[in-house]
């Protein structure tokens, strides 16, 4: 396999597992319920020994729930919200334009992060 075969981006991992679209939310995608097994992993471990590599950043904010926001080179990425009352995770996997709008409206979204 080349390095362009086994990097992280939104097409490498879409294809990994089942996903449907976040009504109302274009370039958003959840787990389907066949993929539901995930989420009992920790975000680095739906996307691979590859994303040993990649920064992932640890919020908090007012909500209970710990996110988990994972940066792909392509410029997508996966917010994964871990439900602490539950003992899992909710992976979201996000195009560059959808993981914007949502870092934005979480009010986390800096010129950095583009």
């Amino acid at each position: 396999m080349s390095q362009s075969d086994t990097e992280i981006s939104f097409p490498t991992i879409y294809k990994k597992y089942r996903w449907k679209e976040i009504k109302n939310c274009p370039g958003r995608y959840i787990t389907h319920k066949s993929s539901h097994h995930i989420s009992s992993l920790a975000p680095k471990q739906v996307l691979g020994e590859d994303a040993l590599e990649l920064e992932e950043h640890t919020v908090s904010l007012s909500t209970k729930d710990l996110i988990f926001v994972i940066k792909f080179p392509d410029g997508g990425g996966l917010l994964s919200y871990f439900k602490p009352d539950q003992g899992r995770y909710v992976h979201t996997l996000n195009t560059p334009e959808g993981l914007v709008r949502k870092l934005k409206a979480c009010l986390l979204y800096t010129s950095d992060a583009a």
